[in-house]
């Protein structure tokens, strides 16, 4: 963006160099002290006024891309003081500075607004110069809105103004951002053509620097069009031009424009040298946006080494990209990861990362869509200001009578053109936004049957589990109950014979005898109970709540419902170190878990072996381990024991479900579950929880 209008202030004094350094120093504390230390100075009368201000400029210049929030409050600060002082030129430029700091956090109608604030300012002092470099800013920020039209609008009374007056460096300016946009609307020709015209005014005004922006543009423009040998070459140019301690944003620019060049060249080596060093100099001054593309690319060509390390970058960056509407980044990561997880044949989630993959494809087709209408109106602006160039030279060397009247006509006819161009344009717009709304329609009813499957293979699977325990449960009520049984029969028969004896020692042993038949009946009674309470906090009446659970409660409750599945040769070890330990999650979930794992460790270990349960709590989350001393599970089979259906069990002995809804669920809970040798056999679940209630994203 161009700077606002310098002010007509003297080179500084010494006094004045020393109050700049000063003031950077002051800087480098806390933003605050920074804004007191800056009063002080201000209120000095020892101090002039241009070396304040300079002091100030130079914290812009240095700060704007890399502490735009300081940049904003110290442009607050330097706003209330122009106003105490009256200088209304200085709270133009501050509001100007403010504006550009906003845009550059991605604020537009904040900055719109703050560069609105400055053009009525200027306006009430009469400074048009400053006016037309607002002008030029506020058209920036209209092209990172994609309001291309309206950013057109702009430049051209920028540039109109420029060439009027002869300001070769705001005319240089103009031109260069008006290629920008055709480079964002994809006409490189254009593009290209506005670069070289901005590449010769600033090589006539010796502005080296700005010469390297340009060669930079001219490579991405060249890049574009796929020619990389042309694209590189002007890399390397704009490189020597700039100065690395004051140009760091401009320099990462060109690594990664070399990188995605010899990455299309598939010179992998070199494109992983490049990319790196990009990544590094966006991270140091603090590029958001751009080091998340960076560690895509990254990810993408270190996936043939280290797919692992791969996914794991692409796993960061889905976290972060949260904060970014921007859909060709989206759709960039969600391939990075499809790629990553299909190769790790971890096909749920790399099926899942395609179906995201295609829904951003679709919006940025919508968004490509309307910037090639853009691109169109933008062309024909162009034609018709070529087409007008054309006439006024014609009727320059002319002397036809009726100039003027053709000159009405070839109103007439451009206002025809423009006419039909919104006629067409808004029927396409009504036309795709109503294919849009169909294909979203479609979408959703996907996702609604996709869900509904989801469910009802959960349940199935839940109602398989619970249909093996049904014997079991069966099982252990009906013992309990023929204690009670036999014990009321015995107790009825003794009370008779109580009643009817008239010998003292024989009712005494009778009581006796009636006491020990009560106590059979109350452990029948307390076993029943057991059994019951442990269903009952298997499925809890609030377990399709998230709340915070007692997950010892939950896993006694699944052991006591599987006693019976426990044969008398299996020892079940517990390792607990106390009787509590709470975590936010949904219970009756949790418990399936459980049964799942223990189930498959029971069925391992089959009549004789040994299974043990532990709890480890750390500072974030709970581990939970279940071993068996089985048989084990071999490489193969450990990368697809959490694919639906995959099972080595016969059709009665399970569904091919359980720990792929398993793993499902522990997912839900942002949690992880691992499979592992348990040496010298058999096997370990490793599942890990978090505790916090935040930690929990509901999908």
């Amino acid at each position: 963006m161009a700077n606002s209008k310098n002010m007509d202030f003297n080179l500084p004094t010494k006094a004045s160099l020393l109050c700049l350094i000063a003031m950077l120093f002051l800087f480098t504390n806390k933003v605050q002290a920074n804004v007191d230390s800056l009063r002080q100075i201000w209120t000095s009368s020892s101090q002039p006024d241009s070396a304040r201000f300079n002091a100030i400029q130079a914290y812009y210049v240095e700060n704007i891309y890399s502490k735009p929030d300081s940049v904003i409050l110290l442009a607050n600060y330097h706003i209330q003081l122009s106003r105490e002082k009256k200088l209304s030129r200085e709270e133009g430029a501050a509001m100007n500075r403010k504006a550009v700091a906003h845009s550059i956090k991605g604020e537009y109608d904040q900055a719109i607004k703050d560069m609105n604030n400055a053009i009525s300012i200027y306006s009430n002092i009469g400074d048009s110069l400053s006016i037309v470099s607002v002008y030029n800013n506020l058209a920036n920020i209209y092209k990172y809105k994609v309001e291309y039209v309206k950013a057109m609008a702009f430049y051209s009374k920028s540039l109109e103004y420029a060439e009027n007056h002869d300001l070769y460096s705001l005319q240089a300016s103009v031109l260069m951002n008006t290629g920008l946009i055709h480079l964002e609307v994809n006409n490189f020709d254009l593009a290209l053509e506005y670069f070289d015209k901005s590449l010769l005014a600033y090589k006539n005004l010796g502005r080296e620097e700005q010469v390297g922006k340009i060669w930079l543009n001219i490579g991405q423009a060249n890049f574009a069009k796929k020619n990389y040998q042309e694209a590189l070459e002007k890399c390397r140019k704009a490189i020597k031009k700039f100065n690395p301690s004051s140009n760091q944003f401009t320099i990462a620019g060109c690594y990664v424009l070399n990188a995605k060049i010899y990455q299309e060249s598939n010179q992998l080596d070199s494109a992983l040298f490049y990319i790196k060093k990009g990544l590094d100099l966006h991270q140091k001054i603090g590029a958001k946006h751009q080091i998340l593309e960076d560690k895509i690319i990254l990810a993408n060509l270190i996936i043939p080494s280290d797919v692992n390390k791969a996914t794991k970058i692409g796993e960061e960056i889905l976290e972060k990209a949260k904060d970014f509407d921007n859909h060709a980044l989206k759709i960039d990561l969600f391939n990075l990861l499809y790629k990553c997880y299909k190769q790790k044949k971890n096909y749920n989630l790399s099926i899942s990362m395609l179906e995201q993959y295609n829904t951003y494809s679709d919006s940025l087709r919508i968004e490509q869509n309307h910037i090639a209408l853009i691109k169109n109106e933008i062309q024909s602006e162009y034609e018709k200001k070529l087409f007008d160039a054309q006439l006024e030279n014609e009727k320059s060397r002319s002397q036809f009578k009726y100039n003027q009247l053709n000159k009405i006509y070839g109103i007439i006819f451009i206002a025809s053109l423009l006419t039909l161009g919104v006629f067409f344009y808004s029927r396409s717009k009504r036309i795709l936004l109503s294919k849009e709304k169909e294909v979203l329609l479609n979408k959703i009813s996907n996702l609604n049957e996709l869900k509904n499957t989801r469910n009802q293979l959960i349940q199935s699977e839940k109602m398989a589990s619970l249909g093996q325990l049904t014997a079991g449960v069966a099982h252990e009520i009906n013992n309990p109950i023929n204690f009670i049984s036999s014990g009321l029969v015995g107790l009825k028969k003794s009370l008779n014979n109580y009643i009817k004896s008239p010998e003292q020692a024989v009712k005494e042993d009778l009581v006796n005898d009636m006491n020990k038949m009560i106590s059979a009946i109350e452990e029948g009674a307390k076993r029943i109970n057991k059994i019951v309470k442990s269903l009952r906090l298997f499925s809890k009446e609030d377990s399709e709540n998230y709340v915070e659970t007692n997950i010892i409660t939950g896993l006694e409750s699944t052991i006591n419902l599987l006693s019976n599945k426990i044969k008398q040769g299996v020892h079940l070890g517990k390792n607990y170190k106390k009787n509590e330990v709470n975590i936010f999650c949904f219970p009756d979930q949790l418990n399936q878990v459980f049964m799942n794992v223990l189930l498959n460790a029971i069925q391992a270990v089959k009549e004789s072996g040994i299974i043990k349960i532990y709890i480890k709590e750390q500072e974030e989350a709970v581990v939970i381990g279940i071993s068996d001393n089985g048989p084990g599970i071999s490489e193969d089979n450990k990368q697809k024991i959490f694919d639906p259906f995959y099972t080595t069990k016969t059709i009665q002995e399970g569904t091919g479900l359980g720990l792929s809804i398993t793993f499902g669920i522990i997912k839900k809970h942002k949690g992880t579950i691992k499979v592992m040798d348990n040496n010298p056999t058999g096997t370990e679940f490793i599942i890990t929880l978090p505790k916090k209630e935040d930690s929990l994203i509901i999908s």
